[in-house]
């Protein structure tokens, strides 16, 4: 994005109380240009998208809008001050460091013997929150006044506690350094499911560190253990054991919530994997106990907040598709587009296709077969990495379905053929003849469709084929529309080689009721 957006982008992340204590900020420190800031602040916060011809317009009398590079520059600064402040005390970090900070000038006004009582409360903050590279920080001047004090004995005893500190150290880096393997490969493969992600996750899995939650020394590793554990699971098809792990991890989360300053992300963490995985074991009720919990985030701001709104309504929209409630899946859609559209840049390439795969499928199943189409073309269109090979195959399968519907004759011959050529390509990973008969026979026929679609001479030969394909599927009681939500519901069942057959088929016989 633009250099010059930056300043929208920052305003746009602020809750209402740092909203409201900026312009507090503004008017007592700020003088000659505190007007000028306050007002551009108010101007840019109005907006729904940047548009800087629009904030020029509106200032045209104003004397700061010759040099407004100038001006956004000093505002950006400014917010970041008031942030700063305003933030001031309320994260243990800060108030670590500015202990740490009093004890340093302490030190340098040759006043060793009054920095006792600061590196104490250092200390227990440090460890109160697990945070281990503080605590060595307070260690290390601890040390130092021990040594202008002459104190050997409180030397030797920091000595023994810095060894078991580095150990702590030593342990959370493993930990984080699994994390980081883990989350880049995530973001390199582009979806959970590609090879590499499962090949990954099974070496993890089988690290001595994750044996037993004993090799955690600390609660904060304690979570992290429980957080590697419920993403690997989750990316091997273990999902009754994910379910556990997330279910663990979020009990020392909320038991907890002194220690760590990123303990809001990790319970949003657990609880998209609660969410997850009691979708794809259709335990929709409990999916949405877990849903209702996110409310009690309260005023977050920025990426969290972003991240809180698309997990809601994204997964609002996947429960009701899972159901068939189509009605209630349509009232969610406008939400959940309007994030998609608002919020690229903060959800993954990977996290975009899936939604707009849900998406298409809820407005083909509604009739929508144009606005399903706008969906399926931006699946088509993306890198192959960004996108599960089965969602592309299925997105392609579905264009060719809704041009039908629409009548686009020659676009129905054009996209078979596509179709084929693609699904051709997935021969050896995804082949259509070991596909088909682990599928239920109306899914299996879909997609045997293609073959036979890709060989006929005309499209008038292409649109009987659909009809009499149609026809067969009315004969069972199931209309082409309804059909893909039971190709939603098939995709998860295919790319874990069908593990969940029997819950599938369940979930697929109350459909039918």
């Amino acid at each position: 994005m633009k250099k010059q957006h930056d300043l929208f982008r920052l305003i746009k992340t602020l809750s209402g109380p740092e909203k409201r204590y900026f312009k507090l900020y503004a008017s007592k420190h700020v003088e000659a240009r505190r007007n000028n800031s306050v007002k551009l602040f108010a101007a840019i916060d109005e907006q729904e998208s940047y548009n800087e011809q629009a904030i020029k317009e509106r200032f045209a009398g104003e004397r700061f809008v010759r040099q407004l590079a100038v001006q956004k520059n000093y505002l950006y600064d400014l917010v970041l001050r008031s942030l700063r402040s305003y933030h001031t005390g309320t994260s243990a970090g800060v108030r670590i460091a500015e202990l740490i900070h009093n004890v340093e000038i302490l030190l340098r006004q040759g006043l060793p013997d009054q920095c006792g009582t600061l590196l104490a409360r250092a200390k227990e903050l440090a460890y109160r929150h697990d945070d281990s590279t503080m605590a060595l920080r307070v260690l290390k001047l601890a040390w130092r006044v021990a040594y202008d004090t002459n104190d050997r004995m409180a030397m030797k005893q920091l000595a023994e506690e810095q060894r078991e500190l580095l150990a702590m150290l030593m342990n959370e880096s493993l930990y984080t350094g699994m994390l980081f393997e883990l989350n880049h490969a995530l973001q390199y493969y582009g979806y959970s499911n590609h090879p590499a992600s499962v090949s990954l996750a099974q070496h993890i899995l089988a690290e001595e560190a994750l044996r037993d939650e004993s090799c955690a020394l600390t609660v904060r590793t304690r979570i992290m253990f429980h957080s590697l554990r419920s993403a690997c699971l989750e990316i091997v098809g273990e999902i009754e054991a994910c379910h556990a792990a997330a279910q663990r991890c979020l009990e020392l989360v909320e038991a907890h919530p002194d220690k760590s300053t990123d303990m809001q992300w990790r319970r949003l963490f657990c609880l998209t994997e609660l969410i997850k995985a009691s979708l794809r074991m259709d335990r929709l009720e409990e999916m949405r106990g877990y849903i209702l919990r996110l409310e009690t985030f309260g005023r977050t701001s920025g990426d969290l907040r972003t991240h809180v709104e698309r997990v809601t309504h994204q997964f609002t929209l996947s429960g009701n598709l899972r159901s068939g409630d189509l009605r209630a899946a349509l009232r969610s859609a406008p939400r959940v587009e309007s994030i998609l559209q608002c919020r690229t840049n903060a959800i993954g390439p990977a996290m975009r296709m899936l939604i707009r795969y849900e998406l298409a499928h809820l407005y083909f199943a509604t009739e929508n077969h144009r606005t399903a189409l706008g969906h399926l073309n931006s699946i088509a269109d993306a890198a192959e990495d960004d996108v599960r090979p089965d969602f592309q195959a299925a997105a392609r399968v579905l264009m060719v379905l809704a041009h039908h519907m629409l009548g686009h004759a020659d676009a129905v011959e054009y996209m078979t053929i596509s179709a084929r050529r693609f699904l051709n390509r997935l021969a050896g990973r995804f082949s259509m003849d070991s596909i088909a008969p682990n599928l239920l026979p109306a899914i299996a026929e879909l997609f045997i469709l293609i073959k036979h679609l890709a060989n006929a001479p005309s499209h008038r030969m292409v649109a009987d084929e659909i009809q009499r394909f149609r026809a067969r599927l009315e004969c069972r009681g199931i209309s082409l529309s309804s059909l893909t939500a039971l190709l939603h519901v098939d995709m998860e069942a295919w790319i874990t080689s069908i593990h969940d057959r029997t819950t599938y088929e369940t979930a697929l016989g109350a459909r039918r009721g």
